[in-house]
């Protein structure tokens, strides 16, 4: 038994940045000063060279080729237009492509019109991404929106599909900068918990490997491993990585009992965020890895799976919903479900939206 193959799928359940840098290490914090505003070129609207007292600003990061920031680009426009007199959002281009020029940045935002309703400037030689981007130690990519308050503090940063309630609070004088702040702190320490679990389980399963036991054993360790772990640290409970392992163990131990618990996660009305992306990576790589054929119930569980990561994405635009829902539709078909996998191949088939 070897699980050695299963890591590079699992790098991709959490923040890369994460196992690169040490959040404790920010220098930019929530209730800091904001830094200036450090900006080679303004491309749309008049330069913003200081704040303005009593004025909230969103400084978003963006590039050119990130979908997601494509994507939010409209909310952000509806988010000032909804709040114009309190609000100026400052989009800045960075991580640019080395061939992209000024000229192709002004030609892009041209092209967006008023889906690009806002300020948008060009990154003074990385300043910004080393004063603001780096300096918060919270490198989960782009977009990435800072929130500026109207004592011109770092109130709070983060994906900007999360913003328009933090606005709203802010504007409203209801938000409060040392609960933001501890609320990120604890985000922190969740991702630290993450890299640890993953790093632990990562040892762990070495170890079984050089043991050389039989599939039940160790898979039956691993699950007993982990649930020492979420015993200790509740907080992982039905979070991606330990949703991970425990399904690929189940899937190899019983699979009925891997069905009943993904469904589990998937029909719960307590789980939030559901890791749904994972139950379909398990499938995928025990396919893949044992070169057989699932009992119709896991590809039942897995384009349900499916279907519930495209509803929590953040922007169903960005995704290729023509592959995905092909992917569904085999999958049905595997359920001997044919009606779904019908219904699922006709969204194939659908004209996939244009982002820009």
């Amino acid at each position: 038994m070897n699980f050695k193959p299963i890591f590079t799928s699992l790098i991709t359940l959490i923040s890369i940045s994460s196992l690169a840098q040490d959040p404790s290490d920010a220098t930019l914090k929530i209730s800091d000063a904001a830094p200036p505003l450090y900006i080679k070129e303004w491309v749309k609207g008049e330069p913003i060279k200081e704040y303005e007292k009593g004025k909230v600003y969103i400084v978003e990061f963006w590039t050119t080729w990130c979908k997601p920031c494509i994507a939010a680009m409209p909310h952000l426009s509806e988010l000032k237009r909804k709040n114009k007199d309190q609000l100026e959002i400052i989009g800045v281009s960075v991580f640019e492509d080395k061939n992209t020029t000024s000229e192709d940045i002004k030609e892009f935002v041209l092209n967006m019109g008023d889906k690009m309703d806002y300020h948008v400037a060009i990154d003074d030689n990385n300043k910004m991404i080393d004063n603001w981007f780096n300096a918060s130690n919270d490198n989960k990519g782009i977009p990435k929106s800072f929130v500026i308050d109207q004592d011109s503090k770092l109130a709070w940063f983060g994906h900007p599909k999360d913003l328009e309630p933090v606005i709203n609070k802010i504007l409203a004088g209801e938000w409060e900068l040392q609960s933001a702040s501890k609320e990120k702190n604890e985000e922190k320490n969740f991702r630290e918990l993450e890299v640890h679990f993953l790093d632990s389980m990562n040892n762990y399963i070495y170890d079984l490997n050089a043991k050389k036991l039989n599939e039940s054993e160790f898979n039956q360790k691993t699950l007993d491993k982990i649930n020492e772990f979420i015993v200790a640290n509740p907080e992982l409970e039905n979070t991606p990585i330990p949703t991970f392992y425990i399904m690929q163990s189940l899937l190899s131990l019983d699979p009925k009992k891997a069905y009943e618990y993904g469904n589990s996660i998937l029909t719960s009305k307590e789980i939030v965020f559901k890791p749904a992306w994972s139950i379909v990576e398990v499938i995928r790589y025990h396919e893949n890895e044992n070169k057989s054929t699932l009992p119709p119930e896991i590809y039942l569980l897995g384009a349900k799976a499916f279907q519930e990561y495209i509803d929590q994405s953040e922007y169903q635009e960005v995704l290729d919903l023509p592959k995905l829902y092909k992917n569904i539709s085999e999958w049905y078909l595997k359920a001997n479900e044919e009606q779904l996998a019908k219904e699922a191949l006709q969204k194939a088939n659908l004209p996939r939206q244009n982002t820009n």
